[in-house]
């Protein structure tokens, strides 16, 4: 269901505004976005997401380092590599096997903390598969990547919700070659 299906099923009352899923933002609420992670990539990532969600929602997003600065909400941003991404999967019991040793993947989780906070959690296998995790999700929020390129611009939003799901990307046979 794209983004602006699922707001409006959620402003018609329906099934999913019922759900435990996880809202980037509703109702004036915006979730922080806490990153992780050795070298600028991370921070540059968490700085797209949140420059992302100003431009639909008209508010700037908190963004941090450290899950003390979590709201209610906040969407977590590292590789397998990032201490946090680690600590987070260890307590929520998340396989993060599943990505090890390959490249340019990503997985995304909704999680919730015994402090009763709802994390949004995309784990990259690499420093480039959390930036495609990222991605993908301002994509599924209505956000173009051609938006820089060709004055796309995002249409502002009263909300977003994301089903609470493990998603993880595909697979792709390094080995084969893409065309024949």
């Amino acid at each position: 269901m794209s983004a602006v299906g699922l707001m409006a099923a959620m402003m018609a009352g329906g099934a999913w505004a019922q759900s435990p899923d996880f809202a980037l933002y509703d109702r004036g609420h915006l979730a922080s976005v806490i990153y992780s992670g050795k070298g600028a990539t991370a921070g540059l990532a968490a700085q797209m997401l949140a420059g992302d969600l100003q431009k639909i929602t008209g508010q700037a997003p908190v963004v941090a380092t450290r899950l003390a600065a979590c709201r209610p909400n906040c969407v977590v941003i590292g590789d397998l590599e990032s201490s946090l991404v680690k600590q987070l999967a260890q307590s929520h019991h998340i396989d993060l096997t599943t990505l090890s040793g390959a490249w340019e993947r990503y997985g995304r989780v909704v999680i919730t903390t015994s402090a009763h906070q709802n994390i949004l959690l995309i784990y990259g296998a690499d420093r480039r598969g959390m930036i495609y995790g990222v991605v993908d999700l301002t994509r599924e929020m209505g956000v173009s990547a051609w938006e820089w390129w060709a004055d796309v611009a995002p249409r502002r939003a009263p909300a977003c919700v994301r089903r609470a799901r493990h998603v993880e990307s595909a697979f792709r046979d390094l080995s084969r070659p893409l065309s024949q």
